[in-house]
């Protein structure tokens, strides 16, 4: 009896986690369909129980894990590399800007 109690919880266990998995995979797609509805945490993290991206308004939180599917880490890396190229623009941006004056404006 006490073997067919636990394959029982066993089982539910299983079901459980299974359920966590794919709860956090819908969190990735989310997160992928829409980054700009994300916090990027990753940069100020500080320690492992704080999660690499939180949602803005729902406070969703979601963390990298080494269990990731491959396509997750996939578009991580494609959105690292976009996040990237749009912070390189945006510093030649400012860098273009620096050093101008109200001055500079006078004559519109």
């Amino acid at each position: 009896m006490t073997f067919a109690a636990s394959t029982t919880n066993s089982g539910s266990c299983d079901v459980i986690k299974e359920e966590r998995i794919r709860e956090r995979h819908i969190l990735w797609q989310l997160f992928f369909a829409n980054p700009s509805e994300w916090r990027d945490q990753r940069a100020t993290k500080g320690f492992s129980r704080r999660p690499d991206f939180r949602h803005k308004s729902t406070g969703e939180a979601l963390w990298i894990i080494s269990d990731d599917p491959p396509w997750v880490k996939k578009q991580l890396n494609l959105y690292d590399s976009k996040v990237s190229e749009t912070n390189l623009f945006r510093k030649k941006e400012d860098h273009a800007f620096q050093g101008w004056k109200m001055q500079d404006f006078d004559h519109l």
